[in-house]
């Protein structure tokens, strides 16, 4: 169950980008629907090229805040374009997945408990942004 909550925080951001921004000019090859794995295999996936694809624009983004001059920007850049591509094809993977029914019905279960602490949550975020 810890894995369902790992997907849906780990996708919520591609979610908010894929929302907002035109279709990616290109798709890696790394994320392709797989029906006969698991959710548990799924999620297992998706959070290694999560990491991989995260890794490289940290990185990236080290190297231009680091060096800045015109030679780090393209780096950066081009990073940051595959890791939002990436976040494309893995929320349409994750809309395309067999399991998807299996996910939403454990996410209901997780969820029912964790509902009183999510309040708090809300209520300390709003009490903050007072």
């Amino acid at each position: 169950m810890k894995n369902i909550a790992r997907l849906v925080a780990g996708l919520l951001p591609a979610l908010l980008l894929l929302a907002c921004s035109e279709q990616p000019a290109s798709e890696p090859e790394a994320v392709a629907t797989q029906p006969a794995e698991s959710a548990d295999e799924f999620v297992a996936r998706m959070h290694g090229e999560f990491l991989d694809y995260a890794m490289e624009a940290e990185i990236a983004d080290w190297v231009y805040l680091t060096y800045i001059n015109g030679d780090t920007t393209y780096p950066v850049s081009a990073a940051k374009e595959r890791f939002t591509a990436w976040q494309a094809a893995a929320v349409r993977a994750a809309l395309e997945y067999d399991g998807l029914l299996e996910l939403w019905q454990g996410w209901r279960k997780i969820s029912v408990p964790m509902r009183e602490q999510y309040e708090r949550f809300v209520g300390l975020t709003n009490q903050g942004a007072r």
